[in-house]
């Protein structure tokens, strides 16, 4: 009744908007309701989905499978339960949010009853006494002790079997703390760190007087919530809301979660600072404003998120520093972040600041613009001077499983590579890979491991042999998924005009392939080598089935002659472990860009 009264207003429907995440099974709860009755077979099929089935036995599992015998308290969790185990709204049976708390009580009651109802029954069967089994013929030591257990249960079995029920539930509960636990020591342990920018917090809300209406941007805003009125930014600053009702002060964080495109945001700000609003403090991309105040003008301060310092001035117009990320495991989200020193000859018509962020293969994932730096905004390339030493920080970016970054202000090499390994972790790989002789073993101490090599010889050349090595990740793939090789040619420098080829090919079919000459990192004159990196896609409409295998070798593009392979024309890398896909895990269901990384 509350919710659809509200959502006519904002949203312009009278039904609860929360019935339309439950897909298949309609989108009113009339519908929902005798689907419910009528298709059995459709409730079944989705909540026998994996990440469901997994859901349910989380709930159990947590309470040691105590709640099966209490199940009638479970059994009163059944609405709730149902609208959990059954939406298509991922959050709600994933088990990680809100939307799970209610039913940790029921189950908990249940398992409470449960326990207390198996231990009843064990008393119950072990309540025979008997003092002396001295009638019984002799018997060896075991023999003659399993006897006096079982004839006297009440003092030896009873307490053993206490001791094996109170040992269940800490092995079941605990064990699950360690594998999966959010708090310390736990599996998935993933503090949010504290930085000195999120310490200067205290001093901004500290001057929002207490009986104020305050509009605040999405990271800041539980920060300020324990007043009458308070608004996530910008709800809050107009009409219809009553004037009384209207916030008077707006605390903004630039640099974090602002559920606006930074643009918008800034164009905002400028719009409140000419009708009326004024600038109370700022530092570290913190803004505090509050209306009827005269100050308009952003004090220096405020960019510190962005100017960093002030060092001589380079001769490169502009001069990449560093490149470096921010990641956020739990939901594979990653923040860039560039270092650029401004030079004395900078001009951002000539040379604006620039990324890339690319697959191996140089598909574009995302660009300075799709990235959107608040930083950017804030503090323009049209003003930034001789000498300044600039930082830009991304938004969140759902990156593949490698990421490589082109910048300004690098040489043509790649500025960085990022890797997100088995773990979860993300790491960035070394940046001397190009010229690593042992390539396999520098792979394998940035942490891509397993690695399967395959070495033979390759007459490229006026028939000498030069070597040829492959390294390929023994990890499972999936259709949609990629298949990362790295090549040692042992020739410098590539003999033009060949090009080298990787074919993925099921039952001796190509369904993908990655040809051209080694480009991926820039020759080095000084070593007999070329160090290569192909990364094939799997493409997602073929079936996993079959045999799959990986074809190298290399050809003139021109007559369409392959070159010899220890006498044969190709490679063969077989056999690859080619899956089903897995079910989508939290971030992939609720964020699908991150699915590239899964």
């Amino acid at each position: 009744m509350i919710v659809p009264a509200h959502a006519a207003e904002l949203y312009g429907v009278t039904e609860s908007t929360y019935f339309q995440r439950y897909g298949a099974l309609g989108d009113s709860s009339l519908d929902i309701v005798i689907n419910l009755l009528t298709r059995p077979d459709l409730v079944f099929q989705i909540a026998s989905e994996p990440p469901r089935v997994d859901y349910l036995f989380g709930l159990l599992a947590i309470f040691a499978w105590l709640p099966l015998v209490g199940l009638e308290f479970v059994l009163l969790s059944l609405p709730l339960l149902l609208a959990n185990l059954l939406s298509a709204y991922p959050a709600q049976y994933y088990g990680e949010f809100h939307y799970n708390a209610p039913l940790v009580a029921y189950f908990g009651v249940a398992a409470a009853y449960g326990v207390a109802r198996v231990w009843r029954w064990l008393a119950r069967r072990l309540e025979r006494t008997s003092p002396s089994f001295q009638h019984l013929p002799a018997q060896r030591m075991g023999a003659m002790t399993a006897a006096a257990l079982v004839q006297n249960a009440r003092t030896a079995l009873l307490p053993l079997a206490t001791a094996a029920l109170t040992l269940w539930l800490l092995v079941w509960s605990a064990g699950n703390y360690f594998l999966y636990g959010r708090g310390p020591a736990g599996g998935r342990y993933d503090p949010t760190p504290i930085t000195v920018h999120h310490r200067l917090l205290d001093r901004f809300a500290a001057q929002i007087p207490a009986d104020a209406a305050v509009t605040a941007t999405a990271g800041v805003h539980p920060h300020v919530s324990h007043r009458r009125y308070v608004y996530q930014f910008p709800l809050g600053l107009d009409a219809p809301t009553p004037a009384a009702k209207r916030a008077q002060w707006a605390l903004l964080d630039v640099t974090t979660n602002t559920d606006m495109a930074p643009g918008d945001l800034k164009a905002r700000v400028d719009a409140m600072l000419a009708d009326g609003w004024g600038v109370v403090d700022a530092a570290d991309g913190f803004l505090l404003l509050a209306q009827g105040v005269e100050a308009k003008s952003i004090p220096d301060a405020f960019y510190s998120f962005t100017r960093i310092g002030k060092e001589a001035a380079p001769e490169a117009p502009l001069q990449l520093l560093s490149v470096a990320a921010e990641d956020w495991p739990r939901w594979r989200q990653t923040k860039l972040i560039f270092e650029w020193l401004v030079g004395e000859e900078y001009d951002s018509d000539v040379t604006p600041p620039s990324f890339d962020v690319l697959t191996p293969q140089r598909d574009i994932i995302s660009t300075l613009e799709t990235a959107a730096p608040p930083a950017l905004v804030w503090h323009p390339p049209i003003h930034w001077q001789p000498g300044e030493r600039i930082r830009v920080t991304t938004l969140p970016l759902s990156l593949p499983r490698t990421a490589v970054v082109h910048a300004a202000g690098a040489t043509h090499a790649p500025a960085a590579i990022f890797r997100r390994l088995e773990d979860g972790r993300l790491v960035q790989l070394p940046d001397d890979l190009a010229a690593a002789v042992e390539l396999g073993a520098a792979l394998a101490e940035s942490g891509i491991a397993p690695l399967r090599m395959v070495e033979t010889e390759i007459y490229i050349e006026d028939g000498v042999a030069t070597p040829l090595r492959v390294w390929v990740v023994d990890r499972p793939v999936w259709p949609g998924g990629a298949v990362d090789l790295w090549l040692q040619w042992g020739v410098q420098p590539w003999p033009q005009p060949l090009a080298a080829f990787v074919h993925l090919r099921r039952n001796g079919e190509t369904v993908a392939q990655a040809d051209g000459a080694p480009t991926f990192w820039p020759h080095d004159a000084e070593v007999a080598f070329i160090n290569d990196w192909r990364q094939v896609t799997i493409p997602p409409d073929v079936p996993a089935d079959g045999l799959w295998t990986l074809a190298i070798g290399a050809y003139d593009p021109i007559t369409g002659q392959r070159v010899l392979l220890s006498g044969r024309d190709e490679l063969i890398i077989d056999v690859l472990r080619v899956h089903a896909p897995p079910a989508p895990d939290q971030a992939c269901a609720l964020i699908p860009t991150a699915c590239a990384s899964q």
